[in-house]
């Protein structure tokens, strides 16, 4: 491999980490605010009842995205975990988008498909919670 062509990959390399790593930091900023705020206004209670979940109306992206932008501690967590889940999508997409550019289209094909597969078993989901 040529010194332009490994530059290149280098530099590839380099944007896929910092996606990961700003996704993850992203994710926990968002669910460490949600905690604090949680903790702050004293919610919740420990009890000795069941665990029955509390995440109450958060079932879609959009009633999440709806919770955290009115600062709900709930909503900030769950907007966190839901980054946490986009982060490595968002890997898989970028690669795709990389693939096609350097007109692989064997990588193309491959990273379509894993795509394909990742959207579908996260739409699958959505309203069976």
């Amino acid at each position: 491999m040529d010194a332009a062509k490994e530059a290149k990959v280098s530099l590839i390399n380099l944007r896929l980490a910092s996606l990961m790593i700003a996704g993850v930091w992203l994710a926990a900023g968002l669910c460490m605010l949600g905690l604090a705020m949680s903790l702050i206004q004293g919610e919740p209670r420990a009890t000795l009842k069941p665990f029955t979940g509390v995440m109450g109306e958060l079932t879609s992206p959009t009633a999440v995205l709806s919770a955290a932008v009115k600062l709900d501690p709930r909503g900030l967590m769950a907007l966190g975990v839901l980054v946490l889940i986009a982060t490595p999508v968002a890997r898989v997409a970028f690669s795709l988008v990389t693939f096609a550019m350097e007109r692989d289209k064997v990588y193309v094909l491959i990273t379509a498909i894993v795509l394909g597969l990742l959207g579908v078993g996260l739409f699958a989901g959505i309203g069976h919670v």
